[in-house]
């Protein structure tokens, strides 16, 4: 996996590398929670991981 860091006024941009499985899951995940795209859909498992992990409220 690699990952690459650009800043940005709001956001900082990430590219991340994903095996075909993954992001096929990704994309289900995204459709059936009516994302429009895959950054939306990724942030927000990455938010629910970390709140049900406790790292944040």
């Amino acid at each position: 996996m690699s990952i690459f860091f650009e800043e940005d006024n709001r956001l900082k941009r990430v590219h991340i590398k994903f095996d075909k499985d993954l992001l096929a899951l990704i994309d289900q995940y995204k459709e059936k929670k009516r994302y429009t795209n895959r950054s939306e859909a990724i942030r927000q498992l990455i938010r629910e991981t970390l709140q049900r992990e406790k790292f944040i409220k």
